[in-house]
């Protein structure tokens, strides 16, 4: 049993093959001009299971041929069976009959499967529905267990959905935990400019969690927070799965708070007063002052704190704005399951 790790999560790969007292691997990778890329194993895997560690992220269409050529010298190399860990599935938003009869997501599941993959290991697919794309064993592994510790330190509070997808997932975490639940009505218009229209549920006076799998552009999670803070909430937090992050720089998402609190939506002239919000986890004194109405005057920012896991390794998160889970324990307890 070795573990080889592809180039998109080498410190999960390290901190799996130290846990479990296996072989570490890299490939020999090289870069051309024209971008292709060449993949050499250059050692045998006769006859021995191998852990490919991928995750297939941005860049993913450049992490996903990585991978189908990792998966494909690894079988030519020998190997007998292949676990690929990939903590973030690329194309999982795309779980849909496209305009042309196309599922993207079922297709890299075929790629995968007929390239030589055993089993795959994932974590907090966008969809359900993409474990049955597959006909070798997939596991899903959910990250309940990685938010318990810190749900625990939070009294009078309600899980919350942003949107209908997370309906499911939050509802899961509900009935395990006994807790209260609500979910956030949202519309995309034709720009793909997204709305909060209504909240079913309560979350007036309550400490709000807002549960989803992925964190993009940010819209999403900040419109909900201040849907939430205008519904009189009296606090959010943010827990998430897979920190994509493709907007741009580290700060995008604090760039988006910044203009969202900014922005002066409501009509009329209503009367406003002065509130200071804390840009996530920032002070006090460095926040912004700027006007609101006064019904909706807030007392901290609108994000207490957002917790992601570690599933896409980056150097562009700052742990002054996120809190960091690390994925590590619960994949290491399905790979002893499955070996």
């Amino acid at each position: 049993m070795q573990i080889l790790a592809g180039s998109s999560n080498k410190l999960l790969a390290t901190r799996l093959a130290i846990a479990l007292n296996i072989k570490y691997i890299e490939p020999k990778i090289t870069y051309f001009n024209d971008s292709e890329i060449k993949v050499e194993i250059q050692k045998s895997f006769y006859n021995e299971d191998i852990i490919i560690v991928q995750s297939t992220s941005k860049p993913v269409n450049e992490r996903l041929i990585e991978l189908f050529l990792l998966v494909d010298a690894a079988k030519k190399a020998g190997a007998n069976r292949i676990i690929l860990v990939m903590p973030y599935f690329g194309y999982a938003r795309q779980d849909n009959i496209n305009s042309q009869n196309i599922i993207p997501a079922k297709l890299i599941a075929d790629f995968l499967e007929k390239l030589g993959v055993n089993h795959v290991i994932t974590i907090d697919l966008h969809s359900d529905k993409i474990e049955k794309f597959f006909n070798i064993p997939v596991s899903n592994l959910e990250p309940i267990n990685l938010y318990i510790p810190f749900l625990r330190t939070y009294s009078n509070f309600v899980i919350v959905a942003p949107d209908k997808g997370s309906i499911n997932r939050v509802q899961k975490i509900s009935n395990l935990l006994n807790i209260d639940s609500a979910y956030i009505n949202k519309e995309r218009d034709i720009n793909n400019n997204c709305e909060m229209i209504s909240i079913t549920g309560s979350v007036e006076g309550k400490n709000c969690i807002l549960i989803d799998d992925i964190i993009d552009s940010g819209e999403t999670i900040v419109k909900a927070a201040r849907f939430l803070k205008e519904h009189s909430a009296l606090s959010v937090s943010a827990f998430i799965t897979h920190a994509v992050l493709s907007a741009g720089s580290k700060n995008s998402i604090i760039d988006l708070l910044e203009n969202e609190a900014n922005k002066e939506e409501f009509e009329g002239n209503t009367e406003r007063s002065t509130a200071v919000y804390t840009l996530v986890r920032e002070d006090a004194s460095t926040g912004l002052t700027y006007k609101l109405p006064l019904e909706a005057s807030y007392a901290r920012g609108l994000l207490d704190n957002i917790f992601i896991t570690d599933t896409i390794e980056t150097s562009d998160l700052s742990t002054k704005f996120y809190i960091i889970l690390p994925v590590l324990p619960i994949i290491v307890k399905e790979l002893i399951n499955i070996l």
